[in-house]
């Protein structure tokens, strides 16, 4: 045994664990004035519940808080002196909703696309997808592969995030519109510690294996290839377990549309309308919330509709809802500036949240 190579990997090991103690103590400093930051905003909102901002205030200090439990997680996770390949495959598995964990990690990173005014293009399904897995290692992967994208996609370029649900199985896409991988390195890149020479490639070498190691955990499998228009597609998969996913189809809770082409109303509505204990479903688009309806999918019991939208006004959307046999008959909640212009029941901007819920309590009662 060649003890002097013993010693030194022993010596090399020492000083990274230090280096790691070190770097996480620096991170954790700042990391806890964000926390503290956070939860202060949130009890000034309570001590002054009524102000204009304060619904806005306390949707983004709930996210910032959020964020810093995952941080909190990944540096435990990297102070782990045991962390392996083994480690990563120890699951703490649940029922999650992938489409909404899907989201939450885009509302993470919407920050880091409109900085590089990055286009994200998004092929959700419209109705829940579940799946039995491991909610923060699955954050991680999908956090790893959308940061990747967003990192090597030129500015003004755009990424396409999709997802689909395929007999026992969940499907996903990220396509970007970056420099692409290069072919001597596709066989290499989710190798541990591998470092090549195109972009996909720099840094610890470790995200794109512990995405690979954590989906193979799931019984899943992760392949990237080159798109012919440019860029590269991640694809990975990770199948249902059909013991353990609930069937959510047998939800009994109300359902509701939120259709308005705000995106910050339409996530403070549904937040709040959330709240409440309603299955809330949003879309920006009018067309897309039309198709939905024509497909019969989760076929919603009340529609809240912007009136103002620029795509179509909320009364031509009336008009072509109507057109469809299965929702004729839902009731609609309308939002406007001016509440004159609709015949119907409407809840006039700017919302009042009490206003908003006891609309929805009274059409849905009827």
């Amino acid at each position: 045994m060649n003890y002097q190579k013993v010693s030194e990997a022993q010596k090399a090991l020492a000083a990274k664990e230090q280096m790691l103690a070190i770097v996480s103590h620096d991170i954790k400093n700042p990391l806890s004035a964000i926390q503290l930051e956070a939860q202060m905003l949130l009890r000034a909102v309570e001590r002054s519940p009524k102000s204009l901002l304060s619904e806005e205030v306390k949707i983004q200090s709930n996210r910032i808080l959020k964020t810093t439990e995952r941080l909190k997680i990944l540096i435990s996770d990297l102070l782990d002196k045991n962390k392996s390949e083994n480690s990563l495959k120890k699951l703490k598995k649940e029922d999650v909703d992938a489409v909404k964990l899907l989201q939450e990690v885009v509302d993470s990173v919407r920050p880091h696309l409109q900085d590089k005014e990055i286009l994200l293009k998004l092929s959700l399904p419209t109705k829940g997808s579940w799946a039995f897995i491991d909610r923060n290692k699955m954050f991680q992967v999908f956090s790893n592969l959308l940061n990747n994208a967003i990192k090597f996609t030129p500015p003004k370029g755009m990424i396409h995030l999709l997802m689909e649900e395929v007999e026992h199985e969940l499907i996903f896409r990220v396509v970007d519109s970056g420099p692409g991988v290069g072919e001597m390195e596709l066989p290499c890149i989710f190798e541990k510690y591998w470092s090549g020479s195109n972009a996909y490639c720099p840094g610890t070498g470790l995200g794109l294996f512990i995405c690979k190691t954590v989906i193979e955990a799931h019984g899943g499998y992760i392949t990237v290839e080159n798109v012919p228009e440019g860029g590269a597609q991640f694809y990975f998969s990770i199948p249902k377990n059909q013991q353990s996913v609930i069937d959510k189809s047998l939800d009994k809770r109300k359902k509701i549309y939120i259709l308005d082409d705000d995106e910050d109303l339409r996530e403070v509505m549904s937040w709040a309308l959330g709240k409440e204990g309603y299955s809330i479903h949003s879309f920006h688009s009018p067309t897309e919330a039309l198709d939905c309806l024509m497909k019969g999918r989760n076929l919603p019991h009340l529609m809240v509709v912007d009136y103002h939208m620029e795509e179509m006004k909320g009364c031509e959307f009336l008009l072509k809802k109507d057109e469809i046999q299965e929702a004729k008959n839902c009731p609609v909640l309308m939002l406007s500036a001016s509440p004159r212009e609709f015949n119907g029941r409407v809840v006039a901007k700017p919302i009042d949240l009490e206003a908003l819920v006891s609309n929805v309590k009274e059409l849905l009662l009827q």
